[in-house]
């Protein structure tokens, strides 16, 4: 039994109650990916593993093999992030996070880039708080440009510098988008396709930006709004394009 026992890094992507006492977990661990698991007696009150098992920390699990499904036997908290945990807006943004990453990942494959990944979009939230608007702009720019590097290592890294059809490099003009073919769509080539939707040349700016390998935190200061809603639709429809279903939490980034 010992040899089957899984030792592994890991973050709670998501927590359900199960049965009467138990927790059902959706982790992502360094070792084995995604996976499913349940922390039995984890809703009493005097359970040790329940403090251990929250979203948005490091933790360190030990997973053992059930009948039915595979259970935490032991936990332990290696990083808690704090500025993250103690702010709503933040907690809003990690959550919308995690859903996209649990929507886009498959049980039972590890890949250290995704892990490494989810830390750093943590860590990238847990800076101190910020209270002026275009701060919080920001920390969703940066969130949702880990998301556009997170479906990258899936295999649907998005095209914003050429036209799909023709290939001819995008210029500074109204140009169009296809969710479909995630990419960018120039003015001649707008009928080659039905259900384009216009993207503005400043939003396009940004998008390019954020989808460099390189740039993770963004300090963009008098963003103006419109271009900032326009940018968080052009990534959740990227994001549900990939996934063909509704992201539930991206109304809370509205």
């Amino acid at each position: 039994m010992a040899s089957l026992m899984l030792h592994s890094s890991a973050f709670v992507l998501k927590r359900q109650n199960f049965k009467e006492y138990d927790k059902l977990l959706t982790v992502y661990s360094e070792k084995k990916g995604k996976m499913e698991v349940v922390a039995i007696g984890a809703r009493r009150i005097q359970s040790k593993l329940a403090g251990h098992l929250e979203p948005f920390a490091l933790i360190d699990l030990i997973i053992t093999p059930g009948k039915y499904r595979d259970r935490v036997t032991g936990s332990a908290i290696l990083k808690n992030f704090d500025n993250l945990k103690s702010n709503f807006e933040k907690v809003t943004l990690a959550s919308y996070f995690n859903e996209n990453v649990d929507h886009l990942t498959r049980l039972h494959q590890a890949d250290q880039h995704t892990f490494d990944l989810i830390k750093e979009t943590y860590l990238a939230l847990d800076c101190p708080n910020q209270t002026r608007d275009h701060d919080f702009k920001n920390q969703v720019l940066t969130v949702l440009s880990f998301l556009l590097k997170f479906i990258s290592l899936q295999g649907f890294r998005p095209s914003f510098k050429n036209c799909f059809y023709c290939q001819s490099k995008i210029k500074e003009e109204r140009n169009f988008i296809s969710y479909t073919h995630l990419s960018i769509a120039c003015p001649a080539c707008r009928e080659k396709e039905d259900n384009l939707e216009n993207i503005s040349p400043i939003a396009l700016k940004v998008l390019r930006l954020m989808n460099q390998e390189k740039h993770y935190s963004f300090r963009i200061n008098n963003l103006d709004d419109s271009v900032f809603q326009e940018i968080k639709g052009v990534v959740n429809k990227l994001v549900q394009a990939i996934s063909e279903r509704e992201i539930k939490s991206a109304k809370l980034i509205e």
